[in-house]
């Protein structure tokens, strides 16, 4: 163990410590440039389009058995989290579970005192890394504790994490250098959530979004071409020379809002009115929302309005069991990880703390917020 820690170490001052120069950063700390967050070289990020058969080879190269790659599919990821509707679907999702009140609790009494540890911005991130497992697969998180029980929070790049081979690319897969971390893995605090092999969801919504953005442009280019009203000009001439002038003029009309005909010429102007072409595409980019709202929180009915009462209750139940499930998650996380791994650090003494949201224990038998009931009318009252 030792061998590997002190290779491990040689290795890192080989990449980042000149012995005949300063460090270019003397206000970073050493240690912190130790830590596999910092030695990962960053890569520029890739936004160009991608198409549906993008998605299909990135999800191959990513489950590759012997030679997992994931940069293209998280390229991919990249790309779609620019979608508006995907990118609100996600944040509701997180904000849901990051409203609820939680605290640390022994023999379910809350703790005060120790409360300030969780109360605090490094855990809220902690929170959303954990959320972020269901949409990216598996997340590396390096949660750094510095000699004054400082505490930093990282999360390394998914495309440079195989945990099939336990390896941390600092370049570019199956390139050197890279950091094998199965023996050293408390050594550089790392803390892993969600199954190795697991990709996530976000390649499912990628098909929804990349269609999406197929409908746009299409409706971009129809409504270029056919939005604005089409100049057909019938010519009374066979004259190429008096042809092409006509063309030249008609090229103009656009521009100068005229043209200057002759007599015999007959000019018409057609718009394309009450066809309602752009319900095509409209309807195309609606599907693939609710696609997408179905996929990340199993209804529609928290990103569009509803006309029925019943209908919106339904998709409210549909988002809380979500939200519900999501908490529970969360909470086997916090108490079988986070926790015992505070403990170790010294953060936490020993006493048997439980990570608990607040309605858990407020009303366990349930274990859910009081859903509003159907209104029943009282018969007195017809």
């Amino acid at each position: 163990m030792s061998k590997a820690i002190d290779t491990l170490k040689q290795s890192f001052n080989k990449l980042f410590l000149n012995a005949n120069s300063k460090p270019k950063n003397p206000t970073l700390d050493m240690v912190q440039k130790k830590r596999a967050f910092y030695a990962i070289k960053k890569q520029p990020k890739r936004y160009v389009s991608y198409e549906i058969d993008d998605i299909k080879a990135a999800v191959l190269l990513a489950s590759n058995p012997e030679q997992p790659n994931r940069v293209k599919l998280y390229d991919i990821y990249n790309y779609i989290m620019q979608d508006a509707h995907l990118m609100a679907q996600i944040q509701t999702a997180i904000q849901k579970v990051i409203a609820e009140p939680f605290g640390l609790f022994i023999n379910d009494q809350q703790e005060k005192d120790t409360n300030s540890i969780i109360q605090s911005i490094w855990f809220e991130q902690l929170l959303i890394y954990m959320l972020e497992t269901e949409w990216y697969g598996f997340r590396m998180v390096e949660l750094f504790i510095d000699k004054d029980k400082n505490i930093q929070l990282e999360v390394l790049p998914n495309e440079n994490v195989c945990p099939e081979l336990e390896t941390i690319w600092l370049t570019s897969p199956f390139q050197n250098p890279n950091i094998n971390y199965s023996d050293i893995q408390e050594d550089l605090s790392l803390l892993f959530f969600g199954n190795k092999k697991d990709l996530g969801i976000l390649y499912k919504a990628a098909y929804n979004v990349i269609w999406k953005f197929y409908a746009r442009s299409d409706w971009s280019r129809t409504s270029e071409k056919f939005g604005m009203p089409i100049l057909a000009i019938e010519a009374n001439t066979n004259n190429d020379a008096e042809l092409d002038n006509l063309e030249r003029r008609a090229a103009n009309f656009a521009q100068d809002a005229y043209i200057i005909t002759q007599e015999g010429d007959k000019v018409q102007i057609i718009e394309r009115a009450g066809e309602r072409t752009h319900a095509i595409f409209l309807e195309n980019m609606r599907y693939c929302d609710e696609q997408n709202s179905k996929l990340i929180n199993g209804q529609t009915g928290s990103s569009d309005e509803k006309s029925f009462a019943g209908s919106a209750e339904v998709h409210e139940r549909t988002m809380e069991d979500f939200t519900f499930a999501r908490m529970r998650r969360i909470t086997y996380n916090i108490n079988n990880i986070i926790i015992p791994y505070l403990k170790k650090r010294g953060i936490l003494d020993n006493k048997p703390y439980e990570f608990s949201f607040l309605r858990f224990k407020e009303n366990p038998n349930k274990n859910k917020k009081d859903i509003a009931e159907p209104i029943i009318a009282d018969p007195k009252n017809k």
